[in-house]
């Protein structure tokens, strides 16, 4: 059986990030103590971990749900651009992850439509650290894993 590589996985999700050249920082943590860098900032953490339906009679499949935080300072001038370039940022995330559904052959695939509950996808908001707001958009990257654990009786 395999277990998650959470950070493999992890690791290909920060570099296909960095790759576009969009972010000046990639965190693989959510930030709780130190602000986000001055231009856009991604943090990666885990969201959820359920097996799903997919599984077969002696393992289970897990859908495994990624935050990937994007983050641009509500000072940031002009305000305009802010949403501009966050929706440009997460739209070349998405087209990342959707060129590369396996993520290297590390998952099984990207669940992009939400096949299993969660499609890929962004929500925008708002958040607050220390004496600073962010707007932020947040992409739930859905990864389906096979054969995590083994199923007996």
């Amino acid at each position: 059986m395999m277990a998650i590589d959470y950070r493999a996985i992890l690791d290909e999700v920060v570099s296909h990030a960095l790759r576009l050249g969009h972010f000046d920082t990639v965190n693989s943590h959510e930030p709780l103590k130190n602000h986000p860098g001055s231009g856009v900032s991604a943090a990666v953490w885990v969201d959820a971990i359920t097996p799903i339906r997919s599984s077969g009679l002696a393992s289970t499949t897990v859908l495994m749900v990624l935050s990937v935080r994007l983050y641009k300072s509500t000072n940031a001038g002009p305000e305009d651009d802010i949403d501009a370039v966050l929706v440009d940022a997460v739209s070349g995330l998405m087209t990342a992850y959707q060129s590369d559904l396996s993520l290297g052959g590390l998952v099984s695939h990207v669940d992009v439509f939400g096949a299993h509950g969660t499609s890929l996808g962004v929500k925008a908001g708002y958040t607050t650290l220390p004496e600073m707001s962010y707007r932020v958009l947040e992409l739930k990257l859905p990864l389906v894993i096979n054969d995590v654990d083994t199923q007996a009786v």
